[in-house]
């Protein structure tokens, strides 16, 4: 009985570790989409009371530069994986 199990495992493990080596560029992507969106979204602001009505400013903090410059490099990392797969696809077709 545990044998068993333990080789229905291991043949899920190997399924996923072949799909993720197939999709490894899609996964890249999605990464870096959501590294990009979520800091896209983290800006600090404060108020400045110049005049009766009072003004916002909005910025980033360095690392989160640093977090969307990292979530852009992941997307077109990935983009350039599957260009270069279906180039190596193309050419040898």
């Amino acid at each position: 009985m545990f044998k068993s199990n333990q080789i229905k495992y291991m043949d899920i493990i190997k399924r996923t570790i072949s799909l993720f080596k197939k999709y490894y560029a899609e996964f890249l992507i999605l990464v870096g989409a959501g590294i990009f969106t979520s800091n896209l979204l983290d800006f600090s602001h404060y108020r400045v009371r110049l005049s009766v009505n009072p003004d916002v400013s909005y910025y980033y903090l360095d690392t989160t530069i640093r977090n969307i410059t990292i979530g852009v490099i992941v997307i077109v990392l990935g983009i350039l994986i599957i260009r270069s797969k279906r180039q190596k696809h193309d050419i040898s077709h």
